[in-house]
């Protein structure tokens, strides 16, 4: 495997700060935001089962139950 850094470079200044690395860190800064703004107790009722707990954790289940379901249409269409 090639030595990527120069005799005289440090590890960091190999580092570059690319497109996608800004919009990573855009994005994980804004959802630290939005988890400080949304701290307080919701109590979500579904089919007369109530649950309380943070906005931004049921926001968080359901972006992942979302992702879960897109995944398994996605993977069922490709083997039609």
């Amino acid at each position: 495997m090639a030595n990527r850094t120069r005799s005289g470079d440090s590890g960091a200044a190999s580092w570059s700060l690319t497109p996608g690395r800004i919009a990573a860190l855009v994005l994980a800064v804004a959802a630290m935001i939005f988890i400080f703004q949304n701290r307080a107790d919701t109590t979500l009722t579904v089919f007369g089962v109530s649950v309380t707990a943070p906005l931004w954790l049921f926001t968080l289940a359901l972006i992942t139950v979302g992702i879960l379901i897109g995944a398994l249409l996605t993977r069922r269409g490709k083997s039609d």
